[in-house]
C-alpha cells in the first residue's frame, strides 16, 4: 500500500461453483458468493500478508472439489479523497 490507511481484501466464487457445493445461494444467486474477508491496517507505507479465514461450511464444501476458482477483490482507503481497487482471479487445483 503507498500510503497509510486500511486495506480490504474479499474472496468470491460464482454462483454456478457455490451452487454445485451446495452452499444456499437465496433470491442473489446471479451475484458472487462470498467466501471469507480479511482487513488489515497500515500506519505506515507498505506491504502485508493477509489470511482470509472461509467459513466452515464453505471450507469443508471446497474440501470435496478438486478445482475451483476464487476472485480476489482488494478495496485501500487512506482518508479522503484518495481509495483504490482491484482484483485477481486465480483457480486452484489439487
Amino acid at each position: 500500500m503507498s500510503r497509510a490507511g486500511t486495506c480490504t481484501l474479499m474472496a468470491t466464487i460464482t454462483a454456478e461453483e457455490a451452487d454445485r457445493l451446495g452452499q444456499a445461494l437465496g433470491p442473489r444467486w446471479k451475484t458472487p458468493f462470498a467466501v471469507g474477508a480479511a482487513t488489515h491496517e497500515f500506519a505506515k507505507p507498505g506491504h502485508a500478508r493477509m489470511r482470509v479465514r472461509l467459513g466452515a461450511g464453505i471450507g469443508r464444501a471446497l474440501a470435496k472439489v478438486t478445482q475451483f476458482t476464487v476472485t480476489l477483490y482488494d478495496v485501500e482507503y487512506s482518508g479522503p479523497g484518495y481509495s483504490a481497487s482491484g482484483s485477481q482471479t486465480y483457480t486452484f487445483r489439487r
